[in-house]
Order: structure tokens, then sequence, then C-alpha cells
């Protein structure tokens, strides 16, 4: 009887074949399990993947129910997220973004160029992109699942190794990736801040559906309309913080100036990528706002110090400590030529 040459012929090359493909196959798949992947993955679809639905926007005592259309029209968004109970409705499309509040009869009007030639969902200019995650001061793990709107989850926690950010906590459709929870939580693990979907459906819908429900003449209609705030720094002074936690790094300078607001009113934005916190300063006489020390605005920190004739607001969802580090540690520049 012969031996088959199945027996010693390409079995063992073939077997080693397999289990390199096998293997291969698996570093992928756990490579794309990854929180850093999966963050990379929520950034594309929330930009990418067309949904309507409803969220509770939670912030300690109080709440909000916001439906929202996320739809792309020749690759751009168009995006509707509206608050009934309130009156009030934000459009973003590629022209820019309308904020109707016929509530307040007024309308506020924000042209592309005014956010730099990017337009993005709220949900993403909450989260920051992977690449913008330091390690040095976040630790990235893979979170619990959750059952949320009828859609399966896989969760991602974003933990700081300091006292000077806060955390978060993502729960991302395990089909799609587009986030379905979000909490940002402080140092003991408390949530500050939710946004939770209570139903959501993946359809593009017709360009009827993003148009607002009250029209921006309606909702104006005896009122006036806000023009955009300027930008760019004004001319004299600048101002900027002295002292920083670590990680943190000015990322943006300019003027923000409402119609009745002084002249040489000025924002500085600080960032360590995912955290932000705002300095506002403005003339000590005709500042208004809270009074010197600690104050909250939602899951905000604010704190007010008074620099010679200037009102310093250093004001971000951050711990206190940070923004008393940069209230009270903002001085005066240069010619307004010197500042980076």
């Amino acid at each position: 009887m012969h031996a088959s040459p199945l027996r010693h012929g390409p079995v063992p090359g073939l077997a080693c074949g397999v289990l390199f493909m096998i293997a291969g196959a698996l570093q992928a798949a756990s490579a794309a399990d990854t929180p850093r992947a999966l963050l990379e993955l929520m950034g594309e679809a929330i930009e990418r993947v067309a949904y309507e639905g409803t969220f509770v926007h939670v912030q300690g005592d109080d709440s909000s129910a916001m439906h929202v259309s996320h739809q792309l029209q020749d690759g751009r968004i168009v995006e509707r997220v509206s608050c009934e109970d309130a009156g009030r409705e934000l459009i973003r499309d590629a022209e820019g973004v309308t904020g109707i509040f016929a509530d307040q009869r007024t309308v506020l009007v924000e042209p592309r160029a005014e956010r730099a030639g990017r337009l993005r969902s709220p949900l993403s200019e909450s989260l920051a992109g992977p690449s913008e995650i330091d390690d040095a001061l976040y630790l990235l793990a893979l979170g619990s699942s959750e059952r949320i709107a009828g859609r399966d989850t896989r969760g991602i926690v974003i933990r700081p190794r300091d006292g000077f950010r806060y955390g978060y906590r993502l729960w991302l459709d395990r089909e799609t990736h587009v986030p379905l929870k979000t909490q940002l939580v402080d140092e003991r693990g408390q949530v500050l801040e939710q946004i939770l979907f209570t139903q959501i459906s993946y359809a593009q819908k017709p360009a009827a559906d993003v148009q607002p429900a009250v029209s921006a003449m309606a909702a104006a209609g005896g009122g006036r309309e806000v023009p955009p705030a300027g930008a760019g720094a004004s001319a004299g002074q600048l101002w900027v913080a002295s002292r920083l936690p670590p990680g943190f790094r000015l990322t943006a300078r300019q003027a923000r100036i409402p119609a009745d607001a002084p002249r040489d009113l000025q924002q500085v934005v600080y960032s360590d990528g995912l955290a932000t916190v705002s300095l506002f300063v403005e003339p000590a006489i005709v500042a208004i706002g809270p009074i010197e020390g600690l104050s909250q605005v939602g899951a905000a920190n604010a704190y007010t110090i008074t620099m010679g004739d200037h009102m310093v607001t250093a004001m971000g969802e951050v711990p206190v400590r940070t923004v008393r580090m940069l209230a009270t540690s903002t001085r005066r520049v240069g010619d307004g030529t010197a500042a980076h």
C-alpha cells in the first residue's frame, strides 16, 4: 500500500501560511480594537455618517431634550439641532452656522470663514481626535459595553493623569462608531455633563429635513439680528497666563466682541488637546459677569480676578485649580506684536 503524497507534500507549508494569515488577521483586529483606533473611527463617523435622532443633554439638575438631523449633501455636512421646548434651533451648513432663538427674537449668524474653514458637528467639537490626546496627560482604556437607543456599543475611558483636567467616558455604536453616550467626569468619577441618545436611525434624509422649522426672519421679527463676533486680537497690549498646567498651550487669540461690548475685550484660549480654558479680559469699569472668585456655569468652572483696571475670567470644563492658576497668573505683555 502506497502512502499518499499528501502526507509528505505541501501540507506543512500550507498550514504555516494559514497560520500566518490567521495571526495577521488577529493582529489587525487587535489594532482596530484599541481605544485610539476606535476614537479614530469615531471621528470619521461623526463627519461621514448620516443620522437622525433624539438626545438628552444633562448638566447637574438641568436637562433638555434635543432633536438632531445630521445629513450629507454633496459631500458636505448639513445639520439641524433643535430644542422645541425653548424654541431654539442651530443650523450648520457649508455657509456657516445660524442660531435661531425664537424665544428671544434673535438670530446669530457665524460665517464659515469665522470657523477657520472647518465645519464640524457639535459632537466632534466636544471631543478631541485621537492624535490630539497626549499619552503623557491621559490614559486611554476600553470601557464597559451598554445597550443604548437599541444599539450595541463599545466603551472607551479617557482618564487624566493629574488633577488639572477632567476625564471622559464614551460609548460608540458598535456598527457605525457614532458616539451614543458621552460623559464628562470629575476627579471622583462623578458625572458633570452627559449627552445620551434615546433614539437614533441611520438614513439619508432629503434637504427639507434639515431646514429650520422657524424662518430666521420670523424668529427675528420685531427683534434684532446679532452679527457674528469679530476675529483677531485688538491693538495695544495683550494678555497671557504666565503659569500653565502641564500640557496646556496657547491655541487661539481673538477679540470676540458683542455689539455692545468694549472694543478691547480679548479672549485667549489654552488647550492640552482635549481640555480647553478661555481667558476673557475686559475693562473692569464695564465688566459684566461674575464677582471676583469662583463661580460655575453648567459643567464649567470660572475664576474671576481684577488686574489693575481690567477684569480677568478664566473659564473651562476643568477643575477649579486649573482656572484659578490661569486667572491669577494672567499678565499684560508686549505691544500687540510680540505675544504668541
